[in-house]
């Protein structure tokens, strides 16, 4: 999505969060990786700029095409994770690094291995590329299978013959997919305890800062949860997945739950890592509906992530977050000091096999680890094009997935005792890019006599301020058109915002009729006339409750609309109500253009 496109959709957002601000004003232990949701890998919702964000049962929608396997090769051990360095990946197994050549996507072959003292039944591994080198954290998945944390380094200097650098013992436990900043690896870690090895008993999770500038001696400079409840296994809470926010800002997924219940909300912690050895948790976010969350993947100020409502299960041997449904959740990120919720969507799916997470095209986002009411492993995509109103689509998969990464058109996985192995992504579109426009003009077209109640309707004035400060002015231009039975041009196109904000704020409703086609067609003769920048994308936001009552017709506004689109003018709808309009629906240029704003 580009920066204007944004803009406009700020604008919707905006009057959500108005909408909803109105009405809110006045012994001994086993311990076990608890890994069981796929990381990509006020108090009920803290710092929420839309308070108003709704859940949604929307069921997916099923996939009518597998995801097509291209090649695949077998591994010595389990793969867990990998890199990629051109034609080569270097797939971290549970004993060895395999060095896969990936030249002929239909036919990998593993030219070569490497061994780490570490590496041994390691099925908690996570490696990547930082500095010429490969950087692998590396664990047992349970203390009973064996107690052997720690960082290894290859030098890459020979790419098909890593060489081990240093093999370097860490004192926690159970790690997530790494972040990288600079020499720094900030590790995810979370586990859970289990007494006499058959009664769950604890959750704990942390966020590490490693220091990498010498990877024969890694130092440890911090750890993101205080108090430590556990010196090696952290905080009290659970930890799931971290994902870099922001330069010195990391988002950690996980939930508020202690000891050995599922009595808490999955949640989203901010944490500021400006001085790694002093970590901040400077904010969290609460995601309604969930027991546990993961950190979420992010494509410019938007993020997506997955939880479930179900948390843990009390089992030593069960997948320990295989209860409940996957919930998924959009954020805005706009201000990612201060994430808020777009949207919540409960699905029918459960958490399944494995994980791995993924973006895998513009606003499209895969998760492994998710499986169907049948039990079926499946790829679940979630389009976020228009994030208040996610679209999601299943694929199902042959085998379950430990990690994935897409470049272009092509999807790399690890898949356990499968190997590795390279597929097709279905439904990515190869054509050319989205061009963005250079400016915006855009005309405000706004119901003054529509029936909004006047908290409201202060409340859709300050969202209106809003969004003109999110423009780039100039060359951005707005103006004003407002509307009963009439129409009134306000304010023409200008790069002046604070000329426009003044108008928008001396705005006062009056006497409920409307005539909507009224407005269009103000507007349109504005943005097709000599004030027009002829390079800009000409937008009007029409803002209304969709009582047509002054129309002189039933077909009157319908044809301002088609008009107005016809002149190549992009029509987005907002429409105050309880329920649906089809004459709001119709005049939006898209699906994707209305919206409904419950107050």
């Amino acid at each position: 999505m580009t920066s204007h496109r944004r803009a406009v959709l700020a604008a919707i957002l905006w009057f959500q969060a108005s909408i909803a601000i109105a009405q809110t004003a006045p012994g001994k232990h086993a311990a076990v990786s608890g890994y069981g949701v796929p990381p990509p890998r006020s108090s009920a919702v803290a710092n929420s700029k839309h308070p108003g964000a709704r859940a949604t049962g929307l069921r997916p929608r099923g996939g009518g095409s597998s995801v097509t396997l291209l090649g695949s090769v077998a591994t010595a051990s389990p793969a867990e994770s990998f890199a990629l360095n051109g034609n080569l990946a270097y797939v971290c197994d549970d004993n060895e690094v395999s060095v896969v050549d990936t030249t002929n996507p239909q036919s990998p072959q593993v030219v070569a291995t490497a061994l780490s003292g570490l590496f041994q039944q390691a099925s908690d591994t996570h490696c990547a590329l930082l500095r010429g080198a490969l950087s692998v954290f590396s664990d047992q998945g349970s203390t009973l299978v064996g107690n052997t944390p720690g960082y290894s380094a290859f030098d890459l200097t020979n790419p098909l013959q890593p060489q081990l650098i240093a093999a370097t013992p860490l004192d926690k436990r159970f790690f997530g997919p790494p972040v990288y900043i600079g020499n720094i690896a900030y590790v995810p870690t979370e586990s859970n305890t289990f007494f006499l090895g058959f009664q769950w008993d604890g959750e704990f999770g942390d966020l590490l800062a490693v220091d990498l500038t010498n990877f024969a001696n890694p130092v440890l400079d911090g750890t993101a949860e205080q108090p430590q409840a556990d010196p090696v296994y952290g905080g009290a809470t659970p930890v799931i997945g971290a994902t870099q926010a922001a330069t010195s800002l990391i988002y950690l997924g996980g939930g508020t739950a202690t000891g050995g219940g599922n009595d808490g909300l999955g949640r989203l912690q901010v944490v500021d890592v400006t001085n790694p050895a002093a970590m901040q948790i400077a904010g969290q976010l609460l995601i309604p509906g969930t027991v546990l969350f993961n950190a979420p993947l992010i494509q410019g100020t938007v993020g997506v992530g997955i939880g479930n409502t179900g948390g843990y299960v009390g089992s030593l041997t069960a997948n320990p977050a295989t209860q409940g449904n996957i919930v998924v959740t959009t954020f805005d990120l706009t201000d990612p000091r201060s994430p808020a919720i777009f949207s919540i969507t409960l699905t029918n799916y459960s958490v399944g096999l494995g994980g791995g997470a993924s973006q895998i095209g513009p606003a499209l986002f895969g998760f492994a680890g998710v499986q169907d009411s049948g039990g079926n492993q499946v790829l679940l995509v979630v389009d976020a094009t228009n994030p208040i109103t996610p679209v999601l689509t299943t694929y199902p998969l042959t085998q379950p997935f430990t990690s994935m990464q897409a470049v272009g058109t092509t999807l790399y996985a690890t898949l356990g005792s499968g190997g590795f192995g390279i597929y097709s992504i279905p439904g990515i579109s190869t054509g050319p890019p989205y061009v963005c426009p250079v400016s915006i003009d855009t005309v405000l077209v706004i119901d003054r006599g529509a029936n909004i109640q006047s908290q409201a309707f202060v409340g859709t004035q300050t969202a209106l301020v809003s969004f003109l400060g999110s423009l780039r002015s100039p060359p951005d231009q707005a103006g004003v058109v407002t509307f009963t039975n009439t129409a009134v041009l306000d304010q023409t196109l200008t790069t002046n915002e604070s000329q426009v904000t003044t108008v928008v704020q001396g705005i006062l409703p009056a006497a409920p009729s409307s005539y909507i086609g009224s407005g269009i067609a103000t507007a349109q003769r504005e943005l097709a006339g000599p004030r027009h920048n002829p390079s800009a994308t000409p937008v009007m936001i029409v803002i209304s409750d969709g009582a047509d009552l002054g129309a002189p017709n039933s077909g009157a506004t319908l044809a301002a609309a088609a008009a107005a689109k016809a002149a190549g003018i992009e029509i987005i709808s907002v429409q105050y109500g309880t329920a649906p309009g089809t004459l709001m629906q119709s005049i939006a240029s898209s699906n994707t253009n209305y919206y409904l704003v419950s107050p």
